[in-house]
């Protein structure tokens, strides 16, 4: 295999697991807060409680593996900066939402609309 195909295969890999994380990141997301809006006893599952962190951490680490492929400055404003940016805002968003029984619907509607915009900038990556 040639370097350069197996340069190609990483990205390829990489963009798969990270195209995966965001839709398990969600999914799992939305599951919690409806078993945290009708207190199901499945919050407390050790899974449950491990998983997320573990997909949002390989979300970010995926997302700046793949910056380094498509050589994007880390620090300068362009798309890809505002999609982290507003990916460790979801997070945190979700967080918040998970804690707060009088904010959750609220703050879910925000994350919701925060990750359909980190969507819309992964697809058309805008100039900015």
């Amino acid at each position: 295999i040639s370097k350069n195909t197996s340069n190609e295969k990483s990205k390829v890999r990489t963009k798969h697991i990270h195209v995966w994380c965001v839709v398990l990141t969600y999914a799992l997301f939305i599951t919690r807060i409806l078993w945290k809006s009708s207190n199901s006893a499945r919050l407390q599952n050790r899974w449950i409680k491990i998983a997320p962190h573990a997909i949002d951490s390989t979300l970010l680490i995926t997302g700046v593996t793949m910056a380094a492929f498509l050589k994007l400055d880390l620090f300068s404003i362009n798309w890809f900066s505002i999609k982290m940016m507003l990916l460790v805002s979801y997070i945190f968003i979700g967080i918040i939402a998970m804690r707060s029984a009088a904010l959750r619907m609220p703050l879910t509607a925000l994350a919701t609309t925060v990750f359909l915009v980190i969507i819309y900038l992964a697809a058309n990556r805008p100039s900015i």
